[in-house]
This record gives C-alpha cells, sequence and structure tokens, in this order.
C-alpha cells in the first residue's frame, strides 16, 4: 500500500481501526481534519518517508489545526429565542414524535435495571397501607371494651 514519490499525498495510519488510508489528497486531510476525524496526534507517512510521524509534524497542515474549532459532544439544535411570540406556533406545528417501541424498551430497561428497589418499594407501601387499614378497624373495637 505504499505510494510511489506522491509528493504532498501523505498515507494515514488509524490507531482506532489499525488500518492504513491512502495515498489521500492533502485537501482531504484537512477536510478530515476540520471534521474532528484526524487530530495533530494521528500518524502519516509522507512522500519519502520511511517510518510515520504525527500529522502534526508536517507544515503544510499546521494552519489546519489552529483553523479547527472543537466537535460538540453531542449534537444541540438551534433553539428559537426564548422569548420568541410564535414559540407556540412553532410548538403546534410540529408532528408528534411518539415512538412506542423506544418508550416501552426503557420502561422495561429501567424495571429490569430497578427490581430490587421497586419490589423493596411496593412491599413497603403495602405494609403501611396494611398498618392503616388495620388500624381503622382496630381502633373502634378497642374503644368499645373501654
Amino acid at each position: 500500500m505504499e505510494p510511489d514519490n506522491f509528493y504532498g499525498e501523505p498515507m494515514l495510519s488509524s490507531a482506532a481501526t489499525r488500518r492504513e488510508y491512502g495515498p489521500i489528497t492533502a485537501d482531504d486531510v484537512r477536510q478530515w481534519i476540520a471534521e474532528g476525524r484526524l487530530s495533530a496526534q494521528s500518524l502519516a507517512k509522507g512522500a519519502g518517508d520511511t517510518s510515520w510521524r504525527t500529522l502534526g509534524s508536517f507544515a503544510e497542515f499546521a494552519d489546519a489545526f489552529t483553523r479547527r474549532r472543537p466537535r460538540p459532544l453531542h449534537h444541540q439544535p438551534q433553539a428559537s429565542k426564548p422569548y420568541d411570540s410564535n414559540w407556540q406556533a412553532e410548538v403546534l406545528a410540529r408532528s408528534p414524535e411518539i415512538e412506542t417501541r423506544e418508550c416501552l424498551g426503557a420502561g422495561w430497561s429501567f424495571l429490569a435495571a430497578n427490581a430490587g428497589w421497586l419490589t423493596g418499594r411496593v412491599f413497603l407501601t403495602w405494609v403501611t397501607n396494611l398498618v392503616f387499614v388495620l388500624g381503622s378497624l382496630v381502633v373502634p373495637i378497642l374503644a368499645r371494651w373501654r
């Protein structure tokens, strides 16, 4: 997989997948850096290089690392302004998204993960109710014997 005299088109190695990619163009490398798929610690081999080196050591990609914005951990949809007068219309215009399988699956997962805790709480509630019911029956009987 080694390229023959590919000037400016390095080979890339992914530590995560343990695969080699390339030859790949410098524009593709810059795009992958911008997307967060490559970091300065990613390994690359330039044209004529015999050993791997970090991508941050390539002078031609130094500007790509300084311009790169950090990737968000999760997608955050852009919300409307908090005091937008049309927020009610926006909410009512959306179609409802009811995902029954996911809802039931999440409920079952919660039940399975907390079965002991839930059983204990139900038992405590049952005992408490039993005490009050028996107390309401016993108190009038004891009052008659006085």
